[in-house]
């Protein structure tokens, strides 16, 4: 059997990916995909921090960097759904293809307690819970950035 050695730049970039928790500091609940759905299209909701793969999502762990968003349990991309750039879209999970409603800019404020804000590349609007709601299975959606809680995350190892 033949081996071929992984690039350089490829291994590089493998050593910055962790799964995370990635958790609303509004609510304190884990971004989620719902009824931990396996399909194209299911929507990104937060839900009570728990074990589950749907709540945990593999990401490039050095921020100020575009990443994308991989959820473990299905091993689909967090992705703007149809590419929308309008406020109120809801965030959904899709195949992975590089497209910008894919690509995630990670900024992080403050040091702690380390509040970030995901912006879809394709749009700049700020990933948030929708209306600011603290209930469980509220929308994940794109918003324009106002520095409320329900936009700010908090990434923590799963």
């Amino acid at each position: 059997m033949r081996t071929t050695p992984c690039p350089t730049t490829l291994l590089s970039r493998l050593s910055h990916l962790k799964i995370v928790n990635i958790v609303n500091r509004n609510s304190g609940q884990c971004l989620a995909i719902g009824g931990a759905s396996m399909s194209n299209g299911a929507a990104a909701i937060q839900w009570p921090c728990g074990s589950g793969l749907e709540q945990q999502w593999l990401v490039d762990s050095e921020p100020l960097r575009r990443t994308t968003i991989v959820n473990v349990n299905s091993g689909k991309c967090l992705a703007i759904g149809g590419a929308s750039i309008s406020p109120g879209t809801g965030a959904i999970q899709w195949p992975c293809n590089n497209g910008g409603e894919q690509s995630w800019f990670w900024h992080v404020y403050d040091h702690p307690p380390h509040n970030s804000e995901l912006t879809p590349r394709h749009s700049g609007l700020c990933l948030a819970i929708g209306g600011a709601s603290t209930a469980p299975a509220a929308r994940a959606l794109q918003w324009t950035c106002n520095g409320g809680l329900e936009q700010k995350w908090q990434f923590y190892n799963a």
